[in-house]
């Protein structure tokens, strides 16, 4: 049974198409296959094959016709000129009993098809190039299929061979960890349920037994409001969380190391305000870190001071030169006085600009103490060597004076035979002998005393420690019907050796009996005075005085005497000044002839 055609329904089709019989002859098409091929009207029907295609393009057609009428189906791609690309099919025209009544021939334009595909393999060609170059791998899953598909660098990531084929339960053991390979499981469930976008960095251990970081990203492909496709990128970013991990673990060795130290350091911005302080700072302070940050000086300092360390911190900010290991005197709140070392130094930024100041602060406190008591041991050391001098001195020309006299007398005595001249001169020697041993006791006590100058100190009520020295010259005071004035302040205390400051103001007041005028009764006037840096006890008499600027050089000397009286040794007053010395103290005298004399012992107010 014969097909029936449809001419008109299938001239109207929109497709390419005509319809060939056993014979090789068009019977019908499509007019967008007419105009194809370049007809007018129904000019093309009971055309041979031959007729319409020529040369090679001919042989082929009769080819493909011949196995097509053979019941196989053919089908092709061709080029119409360099532009334009088309697909062929070649089908068996069968009737309603199946009969093979010729071909149907149907032409596809697939132009924009081809250039697509080969945009879209470009695309895909550019990403893996890009994706070798960034180290960044791709990966995608097809919801339909239920495949994952891993780039090159995907694989090099995982350290898995080119023909590993992932899939949902392989690439999820990589995971480090039960809870990480659920936490897993459960992202990319929500992704493919309700098309949630993220990303994630986790720890993998990859099939080379490799400990990673990786940072995975996911992104759901919808169509019709539906996930179709998970498409996502995995980077392993192992070394830069390492070297993350690095630096923060060299910034808490640096911030320990930091605080330990024992000087304070701290970090100022442009504004003086301070960044970054250690545990020495805080301790200076005696506030914490957050108590201090983001203060400047005029928060933390007297404003004069203050003032001082902001113009400090400009001259560095602005010259860019360091300020290095200049002293620093504060006074605390406890009123203590602390001594530091500071050295400031510019923070520059990558461009070398400044963008604020390092400092350092060192306390020296302990130090400036050393260094004042070693200057004080020096001062005292000069003085003991001076002593020790002039000690030798008086020792050698005392002892030698002595030791001439022995020999003179005993030569005379072995020379001599009258009895009596025998006794006089051992008089004489008994004499010297005892003049001996009194210059040997004197020098004896002077060394004791300079031997003893770590002697311990005590409070010493002033007005007590006077009264007990007149009492020791009481009988003598009395005798002589001397007047005393006694006007000291009864609640001073000085630092004292008790017996070394009793002798002192006995040998004041000895003195003053010892060298009285003759012509006036003696008064003697004894006071106390304090400043802010001393405290003065001063015995004042109106006895013979003497020239102090004649004998200036002799005060306080060994056997230096200013008057002719027979009582004068010498030797008091020269020991006074060693005791004074001894305890820290300093003696002083003032005396005009015959206005009297006001010897004085100094102490330091507030010595502790």
């Amino acid at each position: 049974m014969k097909a029936t055609i449809n001419s008109y329904s299938i001239k109207e089709l929109p497709i390419m198409m005509a319809m060939i019989n056993t014979d090789g002859v068009l019977v019908e098409a499509t007019k967008k296959w007419a105009k194809f091929y370049g007809f007018k009207g129904d000019s093309f029907i009971g055309l041979h094959l031959t007729e319409i295609f020529k040369g090679e393009q001919c042989e082929q057609q009769k080819e493909i016709f011949e196995d097509v009428l053979k019941g196989i189906h053919k089908q092709g791609i061709c080029d119409h000129n360099e532009h334009q690309y088309f697909k062929w099919d070649f089908s068996p025209w069968l009737s309603d009993d199946m009969e093979l009544l010729g071909t149907v021939l149907k032409i596809e334009d697939i132009t924009q098809e081809l250039q697509t595909n080969l945009k879209y393999d470009k695309l895909d060609n550019l990403l893996n190039i890009q994706s070798e170059i960034s180290k960044v791998g791709i990966w995608e899953y097809d919801m339909f299929s239920k495949t994952i598909t891993w780039s090159k660098t995907t694989k090099d990531i995982y350290d898995v061979p080119l023909d590993f084929e992932p899939t949902v339960e392989n690439f999820i053991k990589f995971y480090d960890g039960e809870e990480a390979k659920e936490s897993m499981k459960n992202l990319y469930k929500t992704s493919a349920e309700i098309g949630i976008t993220w990303h994630k960095t986790m720890k993998i251990n990859s099939a080379k037994g490799v400990k990673k970081h990786i940072i995975t990203a996911c992104r759901p492909i919808t169509q019709n409001k539906k996930v179709v496709k998970l498409v996502g990128t995995v980077q392993d970013v192992s070394e830069q969380v390492n070297a993350k991990i690095q630096i923060v673990e060299n910034e808490k060795l640096l911030r320990t190391l930091i605080d330990s130290l024992p000087v304070s350091i701290y970090i100022k911005d442009l504004e003086s305000r301070k960044v970054m302080i250690n545990q020495q700072e805080c301790k200076f302070f005696n506030k914490t870190e957050e108590e201090i940050l983001g203060k400047n000086d005029f928060d933390l300092f007297e404003p004069e001071l203050a003032q001082i360390l902001r113009k400090e911190d400009l001259d560095v900010m602005e010259s860019k030169e360091p300020m290095l290991g200049k002293r620093f005197t504060y006074r605390n709140a406890t009123g203590e006085s602390l001594s530091f070392l500071t050295s400031k130094l510019p923070l520059l930024d990558i461009k070398g600009r400044v963008k604020g100041l390092i400092g350092i602060s060192l306390d020296i406190s302990d130090v400036v103490s050393k260094e004042a008591e070693l200057q004080e041991l020096i001062k005292v050391t000069a003085v003991q060597n001076k002593k020790l001098l002039n000690f030798a001195h008086i020792v050698s020309h005392n002892i030698r004076s002595h030791s001439a006299n022995f020999t003179m007398l005993l030569n005379f005595l072995n020379i001599e035979s009258d009895g009596i001249e025998k006794q006089k001169l051992m008089d004489m020697l008994t004499e010297t002998a005892s003049k001996l041993s009194e210059t040997l006791e004197h020098l004896n006590e002077v060394l004791e005393i300079n031997a003893n100058l770590k002697l311990e100190k005590e409070p010493i009520n002033l007005y007590e420690a006077t009264i007990k020295a007149l009492n020791n010259l009481r009988t003598q005071i009395l005798d002589s019907d001397i007047n005393v004035k006694v006007t000291i302040d009864d609640t001073i205390v000085v630092q004292a050796v008790p017996q070394y400051l009793e002798n002192i103001i006995t040998q004041f007041i000895s003195n003053s009996i010892k060298y009285r005028h003759p012509d006036k009764p003696l008064v003697i006037d004894i006071k106390s005075s304090i400043t802010e840096s001393k405290v003065l006890l001063n015995v004042t008499d109106n006895g013979l005085g003497f020239d102090i600027y004649q004998h200036q050089d002799k005060l306080f000397g060994m056997y230096k005497t200013f008057h002719d009286n027979p009582d004068a040794k010498g030797i008091g007053l020269f020991i006074a000044k060693n005791q004074a010395e001894a305890m820290g103290a300093k003696l002083a005298v003032c005396s005009e002839i015959n206005e009297g004399a006001t010897f004085s012992i100094i102490f330091k107010h507030g010595e502790q």
